[in-house]
């Protein structure tokens, strides 16, 4: 699986699609130095520029802090509706990854409503797989945090403050004058 951005979706988006599945699998077969990705077994592809509801991207992107004070109420059920996609997962967030991880937990949790309102007629549901463990060739490490972040304001936000600041100063310099 792979991503084309910016530029280089723009001009593939002009072939065909048996000249990009050409162009893509040449470049999977350099890279993994095999000939084999020649002949993929299949292909599919999508162009989320072509997308009318993502706006021509394969994530959402929240303001700063939107996940970290958020997240708890937007993974909550309300009432029978259950929540479950990729920009809610607590891995790989904008992944399919992240959107099978969130699909195991609203399935698993309405099984267990479904077991608890049947008094258990339904059969307890398995807890979901629990995720990957990690590689110890490659081990994950914490970015660096300064203990701000929550409290940074978003670029509109941001905007708005300086904004505010310059109005209020350019207020000052006039009652002076």
């Amino acid at each position: 699986m792979g991503f084309l951005l910016a530029g280089h979706s723009r001009e593939l988006a002009s072939k065909t699609r048996e000249e990009r599945q050409r162009l893509i699998c040449q470049q999977y077969a350099e890279v993994f130095r095999s000939k084999e990705a020649l002949e993929p077994l299949g292909y599919m592809e999508k162009n989320w520029a072509a997308e009318e509801f993502s706006g021509g991207c394969y994530v959402g992107f929240m303001t700063p802090s939107t996940m970290t004070q958020l997240s708890h109420v937007m993974r909550r059920p309300l009432g029978p509706v259950h929540f479950a996609g990729t920009e809610m997962a607590t891995e790989w967030c904008g992944y399919m990854d992240g959107a099978i991880q969130t699909g195991e937990k609203a399935a698993y949790d309405v099984q267990l409503k479904l077991c608890e309102a049947t008094e258990g007629r339904i059969p307890r549901p398995e807890p979901p797989a629990h995720p990957e463990p990690e590689a110890p060739e490659a081990p994950a490490k914490p970015f660096p945090t300064l203990g701000i972040e929550p409290y940074l304001p978003s670029v509109p936000g941001f905007l708005v403050a300086m904004l505010s600041i310059l109005v209020g100063a350019v207020g000052i310099l006039m009652a002076k004058l």
